[in-house]
């Protein structure tokens, strides 16, 4: 045999992190032990958890590396996980989430090639009963590849890979950027990675989920309401736009960010539009009350805004061939009006409704007050009723 093939394979390092998800740990851990990629060594790093995370911890003595410190953050507990592991390929493992047994092979296979600098993966979601929701996470098509120039020109947005635990990482890239500031970072410690990435090597995806996403109802982010998911994307963009830029500039590229938010169809101004259209939501419909939302889809599901419920509008015809049919449209909004929805909100790109849906604006125009009309939204108050003419 030659060298190459007698050599040894390299450690990799499941790194979790964990804040008070006792109730999910033992999952997550089992899904890094159950991995067929060996050598690999699971590092469990519990961020001052209150409850009963550390006796799961206890269980599993001398099958992981433990470490416990005071609560940090997010970025605190990967300083410390990458600090303490030792593995050339590592994955951050969020502990509400769960690995496939073959994730970590698959990467490593890729990031063989030293030129790649991470591998990640789309993941599917699940509900806090186990079931799986048929939702990937991420929606969009992982990126691969050398983009750096890509995010030199229009910013760090087209390089957005998977969520913490969608990653595998080549440990010469992390030495590069880690530690990470913990005072910025106490969530969303992904994104810095993230973006830095794109500048270091090349991207490679693997197509076919390689984890379980959980959405259990206590996510620091996924069971936000949209607004605030918004609010915090909205900052986000504009901390990697600033990092981006400095590690650039300190590479002796000068890049002018501003240009990167110009646009309305720039990533920016698409984040731009989808904020500024829920906070005008906010401003017009008043706590407790219920509104219905006509948005083509484009606000997926989930809770919008808080204190707040709504109710989207039938997105097509009872045959799913289109938009349903005025009578029908009318119907489903006196429906529910008299179940008690106040208000009802059409929002780009879902205003073409007041135009093709027969008789619809009519219907509106004639018996409700219409309280907004901008270029992102019109509103109607159902609440209150014209005086028939």
């Amino acid at each position: 045999m030659s060298p190459a093939q007698t050599a040894p394979r390299p450690l990799a390092s499941v790194v979790i992190n964990n804040y008070n998800y006792g109730r999910f740990l033992a999952e997550a851990i089992e899904s890094a032990l159950s991995q067929t990629y060996l050598p690999l060594e699971v590092v469990v790093v519990d961020d001052g958890s209150t409850d009963n995370s550390v006796a799961v911890m206890d269980s599993y003595d001398g099958r992981i590396v433990d470490v416990r410190q005071e609560n940090g953050g997010m970025a605190s507990a990967i300083n410390a996980g990458f600090h303490a592991c030792h593995g050339d390929i590592v994955v951050f493992l969020d502990s509400d989430d769960l690995l496939l047994p073959n994730a970590v092979a698959e990467a490593a296979e890729q990031l063989s090639n030293p030129k790649v600098a991470k591998v990640h993966w789309p993941m599917r979601e699940f509900d806090s009963t186990g079931k799986d929701t048929g939702v990937l996470v991420p929606k969009h098509q992982l990126p691969e590849g050398d983009v750096r120039d890509l995010v030199i020109e229009k910013g760090p947005m087209p390089g957005n890979g998977s969520p913490t635990s969608g990653n595998a990482w080549a440990r010469w890239f992390l030495h590069s950027v880690l530690p990470m500031p913990e005072k910025e970072l106490k969530q969303h410690a992904d994104a810095y990675l993230n973006t830095l990435v794109c500048l270091a090597g090349q991207l490679r995806k693997i197509s076919e989920p390689r984890g379980r996403y959980r959405v259990h109802g206590g996510n620091d982010y996924a069971s936000e309401p949209m607004l605030e998911r918004l609010r915090r994307n909205f900052q986000m963009y504009h901390y990697r736009c600033r990092l981006l830029s400095a590690h650039l500039r300190a590479s002796g590229t000068i890049v002018d960010p501003v240009m990167w938010k110009k646009g309305d169809l720039s990533p920016y101004g698409h984040l731009v539009r989808r904020f500024s259209t829920m906070q005008m939501i906010a401003l017009l419909v008043p706590a407790g009350a219920k509104f219905i939302i006509v948005d083509d889809g484009d606000y997926g599901e989930g809770k919008l805004i808080a204190d707040r419920s709504s109710v989207r509008f039938p997105p097509t015809s009872p045959d799913g061939k289109g938009l349903p049919s005025g009578d029908e449209a009318i119907s489903f909004l006196e429906h529910m009006r008299s179940d008690g929805a106040g208000f009802i909100v059409f929002v780009k790109p879902a205003l073409h409704w007041l135009a093709k849906c027969d008789g619809l604006w009519q219907h509106l125009e004639s018996r409700y007050p219409c309280e907004a009309a901008t270029d992102l939204l019109v509103a109607f108050n159902l609440r209150e009723t014209r005086i028939a003419r």
